[in-house]
């Protein structure tokens, strides 16, 4: 309630920034049961050398920050059609013994804190052209056959409260809700922030 009434007042205010994004989990037990249907998609990592790939999915991405991603332990999938680029998907995981966090968003400053063997998806992107054709979620499903392969124990990511289609895109894909986390900047200060701890103990 308080947030709500938070971000009409921001709307009245020059120069404030408020963002709500949606939590979303997917644990092991989900990833298990995701359909492995044969979409004719492609799913391949991205290395240093074919980081320029990309661009044949979204020409406004820098290079040089996509090799500091890869520097920083992220790592990126590039999804295909017959050789075609349609989609990427970014992706950090925790392979460390203990918890982990992070700054979930770039621009604003939403923390996430999450548990040994797990992974956080962030930066998914589709060519425009080919929106709403199931390309998010058939790439989601291909990249949580690999993880798990990989050991890995759980999924989250975070939505734009505002981003409806992607939504309900992971919601398909059995990602349940499980946090709304919000931010405020007024005058370049920060005024609530969002800290959010993954559990495996607290997933029902």
């Amino acid at each position: 309630m308080l947030a709500k009434h938070a971000e009409k007042a921001m709307n009245f205010v020059p120069g404030a920034k408020f963002r709500k994004w949606i939590l979303l989990e997917l644990g092991f037990d989900q990833m298990c049961r995701l359909d492995g249907e044969d979409s004719g998609l492609c799913l391949r990592e991205v290395t240093p050398s074919s980081l320029d790939r990309l661009a044949g999915v979204n020409a406004q991405l820098n290079t040089a920050r996509l090799h500091k991603r890869l520097e920083a332990g992220n790592r990126c999938f590039l999804a295909e059609m017959r050789g075609h680029p349609l989609a990427y998907l970014w992706l950090f995981r925790n392979d460390g013994t203990k918890a982990q966090q992070l700054n979930a968003c770039t621009d604003m400053q939403v923390d996430l804190i999450i548990p040994p063997k797990w992974a956080y998806l962030w930066d998914v992107w589709t060519e425009p052209r080919f929106r709403g054709r199931g390309i998010q979620p058939n790439a989601t499903r291909i990249l949580c056959g690999r993880l798990i392969g990989e050991g890995c124990r759980g999924l989250v990511t975070l939505v734009n409260a505002a981003n409806r289609s992607s939504l309900r895109a992971f919601a398909r894909n059995g990602f349940s809700r499980r946090a709304a986390l919000f931010h405020i900047r007024l005058l370049g200060r920060d005024l609530l922030l969002s800290r959010y701890e993954v559990s495996e103990e607290r997933r029902t």
